[in-house]
């Protein structure tokens, strides 16, 4: 699946803005048949969770995914990092975002607050001094070179 120089089949793509109540992988695998018309046995989904940000309304969902077929969205734009692609109807809100960059936050998984129990992060000084105490207990990567 190489579109330009890039192998697609073997990258990770981030996808933000998933509506919060598609809450399981077959859920979102419909989602994303749906939104980048690429065939249900091409999609594989690592990871789905709740976004770390307490203050989205409303709140959504972020997965890490790998595509072996390419939407239309990356034929189209190979050289870019970052896509839009258009909801499909029945969905809420406008648009899902599809990266490679991974900048920010990228929450891994959801934890039950009642089985949480420890958590270690090790961040630089000039990061942990911003974050609010009040972030959920999951697992989480953070880009930090950008």
């Amino acid at each position: 699946m190489a579109t330009g120089d890039k192998d697609w089949g073997r990258a990770v793509f981030r996808l933000r803005n998933i509506p919060n109540h598609v809450s399981t992988t077959p859920e979102a695998t419909k989602l994303l048949n749906s939104a980048l018309a690429v065939p249900v046995d091409s999609i594989v989904i690592y990871s789905l969770a709740k976004t770390s940000d307490m203050l989205e309304k409303p709140p959504s969902r972020v997965a890490t995914i790998q595509l072996k077929t390419v939407p239309s969205c990356i034929a189209k734009a190979p050289d870019d990092q970052e896509w839009e692609v258009p909801m499909p109807d029945g969905y809420p809100g406008n648009v899902l975002i599809l990266d490679i960059h991974f900048r920010g936050w990228t929450t891994l998984n959801d934890v039950d607050p009642a089985n949480h129990r420890a958590e270690y992060v090790d961040l630089p000084p000039d990061l942990s001094s911003d974050l609010s105490p009040d972030l959920p207990p999951n697992f989480a990567q953070y880009d930090h070179s950008g």
